[in-house]
């Protein structure tokens, strides 16, 4: 893999097993993202587990002017998290389910930031599926927000 920025510098380049500069030189990064890389590319399933886990940390657990109201912001939280677990094995199902509980959290009108959780499910779809897949994906993705700002 070969190219130049817009800037006319060369990027990166890829020979083999090792990624080099376009004046050949091996391109320094830190040891500790090739071994995070590693850690994905061998245990993805931890991997996935991890990142649920940090979604959850992140925005499930944040307390919101819903919480008192709406006490079910939790659930539709770790409903729309969970199944990233399983996203690499089953990306359409796990899709599927993020949509149908974001479809149930719209019409019972909840409102939260765990829907960044269907961009994971997405880009998963984009990533491992053909391009009409995710065409598709984009779509349903786009119509729920399309419902979310007309009812918002």
């Amino acid at each position: 893999m070969t190219g130049t920025t817009t800037a006319g510098r060369a990027t990166a380049r890829t020979t083999g097993a090792r990624e080099t500069t376009a004046a050949g030189r091996p391109v320094a990064r830190p040891p500790w993202l090739a071994a995070m890389r590693d850690v994905v590319r061998d245990h993805p399933l931890l991997a996935d587990l991890l990142l649920v886990l940090a979604l959850l940390a992140l925005v499930g657990g944040r307390p919101t002017f819903q919480a008192q109201r709406m006490p079910l912001v939790g659930v539709f939280a770790v409903l729309l998290c969970a199944p990233l677990v399983w996203r690499r094995r089953y990306p359409l199902v796990v899709y599927g389910s993020q949509c149908v509980v974001a479809l149930t959290q719209w019409t019972m009108g909840y409102v939260q930031v765990a829907d960044v959780a269907l961009l994971f499910g997405l880009y998963t779809i984009a990533a491992h599926r053909s391009r009409r897949w995710a065409v598709a994906a984009a779509g349903v993705l786009e119509l729920g927000v399309a419902m979310a700002v007309l009812r918002w």
